[in-house]
């Protein structure tokens, strides 16, 4: 059972603007930067633009993370009274971070064929056939 005093305060304005959202917020930025730092660990023996494209793919695996955990806020907003106050506001932030994440794809995507470029460049030189 929910204390009475915990109903009130849930229902009010001040939980979803000053308790909910930002709580949300930072668990998802403690999310990202822990899966980030585990991910950016693989990277550490390369270097040029492969250690670049490793940290892009830790990126772009970190923000999905963030992603997911802001969803599972997104799902507390439906015990708070103003629902939509809440939900459109983390949804905000999904979409933020969303449009980030594909701008990283795309960049990921280059590097994959930069690397299949040097790939058919170095067969070249071996007098293999690409």
């Amino acid at each position: 059972m929910i204390p009475e005093a915990h109903k009130q305060l849930m229902e009010s304005e001040e939980y979803v603007q000053e308790i909910l959202f930002p709580l949300a917020i930072i668990a998802a930025k403690l999310i990202y930067s822990r899966y980030f730092s585990k991910e950016a660990k693989r990277c550490a023996g390369k270097s040029g633009w492969f250690r670049s494209r490793c940290i892009t793919a830790a990126r772009v695996a970190a923000m999905a993370a963030q992603i997911k955990e802001l969803n599972k806020h997104k799902n507390k907003c439906k015990t708070v009274k103003k629902k939509e106050d809440c939900s459109q506001r983390i949804e905000t932030k999904i979409a933020k971070l969303k449009s980030q994440r594909h701008k990283l794809a795309i960049k990921l995507v280059g590097y994959k064929y930069k690397a299949l470029e040097l790939s058919r460049k170095a067969k070249a030189k071996e007098g293999k056939p690409a």
